[in-house]
């Protein structure tokens, strides 16, 4: 009776990690790919749901990949072009009787352009409408991203 229980509780738990792991090394040779076809080598990268970003620090580039509801959007940014980046942080506030909470909707890495004619660049790393409502890291991730990115640009500039 408890190997049963074991198993039921076990098995789709494993399992499911296996999964996980099997679509996270997928992901990464996509964004690996992705970046040799530009002559690059990620050589920083992190991965989280259906999503990969990663940097070639030697040409100053970024790689990006992130799938939603089976569209599958590439970004590659050369950050020498790049003014400055930024993290939007979509939120709003609610009132409820037990008090105010405040709700994310959306995290992006903002790139603005050298150029002023070329429009702004986001990088989307969660968004309501198709992750999942519980944040998981992505407030971390993003910022790390953002202090990854701005030392990148610090060395462009030579400061």
């Amino acid at each position: 009776m408890i190997v049963m229980v074991l198993l039921i509780f076990v098995v789709p738990s494993v399992w499911m990690y296996l999964s996980r792991k099997k679509d996270e090394k997928q992901l990464k040779k996509k964004l690996f790919n992705f970046a040799e076809t530009s002559n690059c080598t990620i050589s920083e990268s992190d991965f989280w749901k259906n999503s990969g970003i990663g940097i070639d620090k030697s040409f100053h580039k970024l790689f990006y990949i992130r799938t939603t509801n089976s569209e599958e959007n590439k970004k590659e940014i050369d950050l020498t072009k790049i003014y400055k980046c930024r993290v939007l942080n979509a939120s709003r506030s609610m009132n409820t009787k037990n008090g105010n909470y405040t709700t994310i909707d959306k995290l992006e890495l903002i790139f603005t352009y050298r150029d002023k004619n070329k429009p702004e660049t986001g990088l989307e790393f969660y968004n309501t409408t198709h992750d999942s409502l519980t944040l998981a890291g992505e407030v971390q991730l993003i910022e790390k991203w953002s202090q990854i990115v701005n030392a990148d640009l610090a060395i462009n500039r030579g400061y």
